[in-house]
């Protein structure tokens, strides 16, 4: 073992330059190909939370009446969904943040939970309550072993967690429950000159929840303009959205910049060993077998660099979150790619070697 740790390291310099530059160029390919997981994994919530039959109402309305208390009255199934440009006053945040409201639940809704449940008419009702997403339960404080947070200057019990363990979809979401909130925020909410509602189900045909909810609208203001929306596709791919804020571009460049460090450092690993190259080929070692010399000497490299690699992410995750943090999105695929860019890697860098072997530079020096 420590003959073979020598051999490694025998250009000790050169060694730890190569395996710094692999370091780095691990980190890059990691970044880039755990962005393009969670952007897919994020895209799959998406498309999970779509219900089959799904009918959107765009309503622009300036009569400030309070539509969203009488737009799901006699709906007995599916669920009606207010959203749009709804927003709340989060006191703790210190800044108005975007929210739904549910009008009517008689079906299961698609929030993954963490833990507790979605505001309900059943065992919430007349209390404020709302259920956030994971970023948003940050700014929660607790009192008498209950959550609460400020939703426009008054106080909700949080009565659920939502998240999913692969993505940060739902991390953002405010879901209130028409039901479980003050008169003060309905009333707020009957300022607005716009609100979708969404009319969805999982099990039945919603043409009738639809015309219950539009003729509910219209008799509270008579004067709105309401466009209806079949929604029978799954809308745009938030993929490269998503793409786009985690700046993959330059994770890309990371790994560009790496490879040509790569292939710099193996020209001057070959230039350190071109005496030993020429007494090898006086004794008769082939190209072949001084070529796979180089080559498997830079694949332990990289072998260990992998090592390192791994035992310092769990190391920095132990220490920052007593676990291992994201190792859920680290799919085969994932690792494949990342060991497909590697090898790639070793594959360019050993372009000058080949080449300076068998010109036979070193031989011609030596003799």
């Amino acid at each position: 073992m420590r003959k073979i740790f020598n051999k490694i390291f025998r250009y000790r310099l050169v060694s730890i330059y190569f395996i710094l530059s692999q370091l780095v160029i691990l980190t890059a390919i990691f970044g880039v190909l755990n962005t393009i997981n969670k952007a897919y994994a994020k895209e799959n919530d998406r498309l999970k939370a779509l219900a089959k039959n799904r009918i959107e109402l765009n309503i622009d309305t300036f009569a400030k009446k309070d539509i969203l208390s009488y737009a799901a009255v006699n709906v007995d199934v599916g669920n009606v969904l207010a959203q749009g440009r709804m927003s709340v006053e989060v006191a703790q945040i210190g800044s108005t943040n975007r929210c739904e409201v549910l009008l009517a639940v008689n079906e299961s809704t698609p929030y993954p939970m963490i833990r507790g449940h979605i505001p309900d008419k059943e065992t919430d009702n007349g209390r404020n309550c709302v259920a956030l997403g994971r970023d948003k339960y940050r700014y929660v404080y607790n009192r008498d072993g209950k959550d609460y947070i400020t939703l426009g200057q008054e106080e909700y019990e949080v009565v659920g967690v939502i998240g999913s363990p692969v993505s940060d979809y739902w991390d953002y979401k405010i879901v209130l429950n028409i039901d479980c909130m003050s008169d003060s925020l309905k009333q707020s909410f009957s300022s607005l000159s716009n609100i979708s509602l969404t009319v969805y189900s999982n099990k039945e045909d919603i043409m009738e929840i639809y015309n219950k909810v539009y003729s509910n609208v219209v008799n509270v203001d008579n004067t709105c303009n309401i466009v209806s929306y079949s929604k029978k596709d799954t809308g745009e791919s938030t993929v490269s959205e998503t793409l786009q804020k985690e700046n993959i571009k330059t994770n890309v460049m990371v790994y560009t910049f790496c490879l040509i460090n790569s292939i710099i450092i193996s020209i001057f690993w070959t230039v350190q060993r071109k005496k030993e190259l020429a007494i090898k080929r006086v004794f008769g070692f082939s190209n072949i077998r001084m070529i796979a010399d180089i080559a498997v000497n830079l694949l332990l490299l990289m072998i260990i660099t992998v090592i390192m690699y791994f035992a310092g992410y769990v190391l920095y995750s132990f220490i920052r979150y007593s676990t291992i943090q994201g190792m859920g999105l680290w799919s085969v695929k994932l690792i494949l790619l990342a060991v497909g860019l590697f090898l790639i890697t070793l594959v360019i860098a050993m372009i000058y070697p080949v080449v300076d072997i068998y010109r036979g530079q070193a031989y011609d020096k030596i003799r």
